[in-house]
């Protein structure tokens, strides 16, 4: 009898240690991003809750001459790239070298 116990407690330890080993780790994006055109700068700000990253697309509207935030919702489909699905499609955010690659623009990491 302890024996069986014992061969499902470790049956039971190996099926929770393994259950969150094919969900992507998008850990790296989370934090203060900084645009690297001077012209037109934008700041992202990615928080994580809840299986969900919440982006803050801060950005001038040069149309209108004000500032303004575009907020978004992300998964993580890799460690290095976030799938934020609009009414129009898929849109991927991804880390290379560093440096984050969004909307044909560079960010940098800035905490």
């Amino acid at each position: 009898m302890l024996k069986k116990v014992s061969v499902i407690a470790v049956v039971f330890a190996l099926t929770s240690a393994l259950s969150g080993c094919n969900e992507p780790d998008g850990s790296a994006f989370q934090g203060h991003w900084v645009g690297k055109d001077s012209r037109n700068a934008s700041v992202l700000d990615i928080k994580y809750s809840d299986g969900v990253y919440h982006i803050d697309n801060h950005y001038r509207n040069t149309w209108l001459a004000k500032d303004e935030v575009n907020r978004l919702e992300a998964t993580a489909s890799a460690k290095d790239v976030l799938v934020i699905k609009t009414a129009l499609g898929s849109v991927n955010m991804r880390l290379e070298d560093g440096k984050l690659l969004f909307e044909n623009k560079e960010y940098e990491k800035t905490n």
